[in-house]
């Protein structure tokens, strides 16, 4: 099959977990002997060349742009990759806002207007499903549950020098941790009253946010900051790190927290969001707004013994080859469906 995948602008940074995540899908079905191409907003294309559109996320410029491809017969294959605590009635209720009112848009109503055009939609937990469906008014029968999928492929693991002893406990996270959601300062006090060092890495919104992060976190506990790190570099502190932790406000998944599991680490993750459709009983869970509940999901971390169940759950469910077979199913469904209509 020929597929060809359009993403928004926000997702040019290399931090991104929604690039990161259609990159890995794009080697997986290349591997599997298909084609995928990178649309250009810019450049012409031949639609009826390719098999299937795949859209991830949205823009407000994405709607014309995929209808023009809906009119030449291509099936839309939609990943909205929507991240959101939101009751479901507002979510409704603000997708509906461009009714009153000419050229006045949200971001749901923008997800609204592609998965109306899209051939079927896909979603990436039981949480996500519940948002297109109750949120957006997406038909149940168009919404086809698909995990996201880890990156497994070799690559020489760089250590990295850090200024506390790996061989100790310290608890590692991963994030754009200047975003308020990924909730790094109330993880930090819950580490500062463990006496537990906490390594943070990512790249941040902007310089002043950093400090301004790094200043609140250094107030609770001992912490090391180093920003983005290279493939090899993130791989060797996965494996040498005992504790991952991402007790954000919302997450749609927690990718760094799956690549975390996949190398051996215990996950500590949050109660809100999709993240227990991927991790079940192998992860400690936190209530993101009550310290004391990062604080003990942390301590049950740290007390039970290193065991292979995560890291087996995960080989088992969310590699490339886990989640590449159902992709094909999907693009090989919506050609049928587009065929018919």
């Amino acid at each position: 099959m020929k597929i060809a995948f359009i993403t928004t602008l926000e997702l040019k940074s290399r931090a991104s977990g929604v690039r990161r995540q259609a990159e890995t899908w794009k080697s997986a079905l290349e591997g599997a002997g298909c084609t995928v191409e990178y649309i250009n907003p810019w450049h012409h294309y031949d639609w009826k060349s390719f098999d299937a559109l795949h859209v991830f996320g949205g823009g407000a410029w994405m709607p014309l742009f995929v209808k023009g491809a809906v009119e030449q017969g291509l099936p839309v294959v939609h990943s909205p990759m929507i991240d959101s605590a939101k009751n479901k009635l507002l979510y409704r209720l603000v997708a509906s806002v461009p009714h009153f009112g000419h050229r006045l848009y949200t971001i749901p109503a923008i997800h609204r207007f592609n998965n109306r055009l899209s051939t079927l939609c896909l979603a990436r937990s039981r949480d996500e499903y519940d948002i297109l469906v109750q949120g957006l008014g997406v038909p149940p029968e168009r919404v086809r549950l698909v995990p996201i999928c880890i990156d497994t492929s070799e690559t020489a693991e760089i250590s990295v020098e850090l200024p506390f002893d790996v061989g100790k406990p310290f608890c590692f996270h991963a994030s754009q941790f200047t975003q308020p959601r990924k909730n790094v300062v109330r993880l930090a006090e819950a580490c500062g009253r463990l006496g537990l060092p906490l390594l943070v890495c990512g790249r941040p919104g902007s310089e002043e946010e950093a400090v301004e992060i790094e200043k609140q976190v250094l107030a609770h506990t001992k912490a090391h900051f180093l920003r983005f790190v290279e493939k090899g570099q993130l791989h060797w502190l996965f494996r040498n790190s005992r504790l991952f932790a991402l007790p954000s406000l919302y997450e749609g998944v927690g990718l760094a927290a799956l690549e975390a599991g996949y190398y051996g680490a215990e996950a500590v993750v949050s109660t809100v969001g999709g993240a227990r459709d991927y991790f079940g009983t192998y992860a400690h869970y936190a209530n993101p707004l009550d310290i004391s509940s990062i604080e003990g999901a942390l301590r049950s971390a740290l007390e039970r013994p290193l065991q292979p169940a995560l890291q087996e759950h995960v080989k088992a469910n969310f590699t490339e080859a886990a989640t590449c077979e159902m992709l094909l199913r999907t693009y090989q469904e919506a050609a049928q469906a587009a065929a018919r209509s």
